[in-house]
C-alpha cells in the first residue's frame, strides 16, 4: 500500500507541475534576412564581449574541484542588450522591420544566450544563428507551449 501511495503522489506531483510549466519551443522556418534583400552582414552592429580572466577562472575551478562541486561548463557575462540600445534596425521591402545584432568574443569555443523578461510581439519571430548561418535555431514566437 505504501508503494502505491508513493506512485499516486508522484503522478499527482508530475501532473500539477506539468500544468504550471511553460516552454518556448522553436517553430522552425528560415530567418527573414535570408529570404528578403536586406543590408549586408557587415552593416549589422557587433557587440564584442571581453575575454574572461582565465587565471581567476582556473583558480575558482581548482577550489570547486577540492570542494567536490560539479565542473564548470561556461562563464556568465550579464549584459543588457535590447532592441532600443543595441543592434541594427532596418526597414524591409514589404513594410516590415528587422532587428539584428552580432555578438562576438575572441577565441570563444561557444556562446550561449539566456534571456530575461523576453517579449516577442504577435507576428514577431526571433532566430539565432552562427556567423556562417549554417546553424540556425528558431523561429521563437509569442506562442507558448504547454
Amino acid at each position: 500500500m505504501r508503494n502505491f501511495t508513493k506512485q499516486i503522489l508522484g503522478f499527482a506531483l508530475c501532473f500539477f507541475v506539468g500544468l504550471s510549466s511553460y516552454a518556448q519551443l522553436s517553430q522552425g522556418g528560415i530567418p527573414y534576412s535570408k529570404t528578403v534583400a536586406v543590408q549586408p552582414k557587415s552593416i549589422v552592429a557587433t557587440e564584442t564581449l571581453q575575454k574572461p580572466d582565465f587565471s581567476v577562472i582556473d583558480t575558482e575551478d581548482i577550489m570547486n574541484d577540492a570542494l567536490g562541486k560539479p565542473y564548470r561548463v561556461g562563464v556568465n557575462f550579464p549584459v543588457n542588450y535590447n532592441v532600443t540600445n543595441k543592434g541594427t534596425w532596418e526597414n524591409t521591402p514589404d513594410g516590415g522591420s528587422l532587428w539584428r545584432l552580432r555578438i562576438h568574443m575572441d577565441d570563444a569555443k561557444a556562446l550561449s544566450l539566456h534571456f530575461h523578461n523576453f517579449f516577442i510581439p504577435n507576428g514577431g519571430k526571433v532566430f539565432m544563428y552562427n556567423e556562417f548561418e549554417n546553424h540556425v535555431i528558431g523561429a521563437f514566437t509569442s506562442r507558448l507551449q504547454l
